[in-house]
C-alpha cells in the first residue's frame, strides 16, 4: 500500500501542478480476489491456482512474487474488508475485483458468493 499511496500522491501533485482539480480524478484499481473462511486457506489456494502461477510466470516487472498475493483481495472475509478499507484510506476511489481464480464454473460462482458475503451484499 505504501507504493500505491506514493503514486496517488504523485498523481494528485502533478494534476494540481497542471492546473487540474486533483480531486476530480478518480483512482481505480483492478484486483483479483479469493475468499476462504480462514486467511491461510485463501492464500494457499490462491498461490496454488493456475491463475496465480500464470501471473508469476509471465510477470516481467521484477516485483517480489510474494507481493502478488498480498496486493490482491485474498484472505478471510475479515481480511478482505480490511484490505478494502486500507485501499479507501490510501485514496482509492473505485475497486474492481475482476479475476476470481477458479477451476470450474461452480467454484467461480462460489467465490462470487463468498466475496459478496464478505462485503455484506449477500445474505
Amino acid at each position: 500500500l505504501s507504493v500505491l499511496r506514493e503514486r496517488i500522491a504523485v498523481l494528485r501533485e502533478r494534476a494540481a501542478a497542471a492546473g487540474r482539480d486533483a480531486t476530480a480524478i478518480a483512482v481505480a484499481v483492478e484486483l483479483s480476489a479469493l475468499v476462504e473462511m480462514r486467511h491461510e486457506d485463501a492464500v494457499r489456494r490462491y498461490e496454488e491456482s493456475r491463475f496465480a502461477r500464470h501471473r508469476r510466470a509471465h510477470d516481467r516487472s521484477g516485483r517480489d512474487p510474494s507481493l502478488v498475493t498480498a496486493s490482491n483481495l485474498v484472505g478471510s472475509p475479515e481480511t478482505i474488508r480490511e484490505k478494502i478499507a486500507a485501499l479507501d484510506e490510501a485514496g482509492v476511489d473505485e475497486c474492481a475485483a475482476l479475476a476470481f481464480p477458479a477451476e470450474n464454473e461452480a467454484e467461480l460462482v462460489e467465490q462470487w458468493r463468498r466475496f459478496a458475503e464478505a462485503l455484506g451484499l449477500w445474505r
